[in-house]
């Protein structure tokens, strides 16, 4: 061997080991999703901090943001809380870890601090419809309706195009009895499945909130664009018959019955309660089933 790699030898034996980056290290593991090595990381991050402090290369406040983000992710969510309310308490202008803490506080059920925390953490959001969504939750379970259609519209402004805020706003709206804002934003969804779906969802919706008419125009609009939809149309007709409107209902009943034979004892049913005698026993004389037949 000789004396040059004899002196390398020596020198690397004698050389301190180079620090490992315990903080980034487990960031990145906890960003890959490797949760048991960022664990890890941040176990060697605690015991380089026990023996050498501030030489490690890391600020205790930024192991405590990891540490809380990393129980977040255990789902260990007291821990996460205590954790992050710890590094925000001394350092409030971190607006990613208030995310966190929201998240961690609207799981625990503790929706007022969660509506809190998601407004300090806006900044970090960037336009993220699923925080935006979450944050409208917490003010929602908090009983604080209004607020949550202001963040939903926040968050409407920031992604116009989030179907899911759309659909989280339309469903409020109906909640708040406000038909026609609730069918603008289910109208305006881009998928036609989705539509539907929240179109249903708002006629139920104000259908449980006593507005039977304004449940069955939600349908109307719906019926629009798709036409051959038998289940809207029958839930429509049965919301004209609920608003007390039998003329109405039987109308559209008959209109579905050479399609919905069951429901031609609906159809007949409808005009004996408008008084139409002779209309119920034309329909009734459709009716194939006996045991439902009207009673002559």
């Amino acid at each position: 061997m000789s004396p040059l790699s004899l002196l390398l030898g020596a020198w690397l034996l004698a050389a301190p080991p180079p620090k490992v980056a315990w903080l980034p290290l487990a960031r990145q593991h906890l960003v890959e999703g490797r949760l048991d090595r960022a664990v890890k990381a941040l176990q060697g991050a605690r015991a380089c901090w026990a023996k050498q402090g501030e030489a490690c290369g890391f600020a205790k406040l930024d192991y405590d943001a990891l540490l809380g983000a990393v129980y977040f992710q255990a789902g260990d969510l007291p821990k996460a809380a205590e954790a992050l309310s710890r590094v925000l308490a001394q350092d409030p202008a971190r607006p990613a870890l208030w995310l966190f803490l929201a998240q961690a506080h609207l799981k625990a059920e503790r929706y007022a601090e969660a509506a809190e925390a998601f407004a300090k953490g806006e900044p970090a959001a960037e336009g993220d419809p699923v925080l935006y969504g979450l944050w409208a939750r917490a003010h929602l379970k908090a009983d604080a309706p209004q607020r949550a259609l202001d963040v939903l519209r926040r968050g409407l402004d920031r992604a116009p195009g989030a179907d899911l805020l759309r659909r989280e706003a339309a469903l409020l709206f109906a909640r708040l009895g406000l038909a026609r804002a609730a069918t603008a934003e289910a109208d305006a969804l881009q998928d036609s499945a989705e539509r539907r779906t929240v179109l249903m969802a708002v006629a139920s919706a104000l259908h449980a909130a006593s507005d039977p008419l304004a449940a069955a125009e939600v349908l109307t609009q719906l019926l629009l664009r798709a036409p051959d939809d038998l289940d809207a149309a029958e839930q429509r007709a049965r919301l004209w018959a609920v608003a007390g409107e039998p003329g109405v209902a039987a109308r559209l009943f008959r209109a579905l019955a050479p399609r919905r034979p069951a429901l031609c004892a609906a159809a007949a049913d409808q005009p004996r309660l408008a008084g139409d005698l002779s209309q119920a026993l034309r329909d009734n004389g459709k009716v194939t089933d006996a045991a439902r037949r009207l009673t002559q």
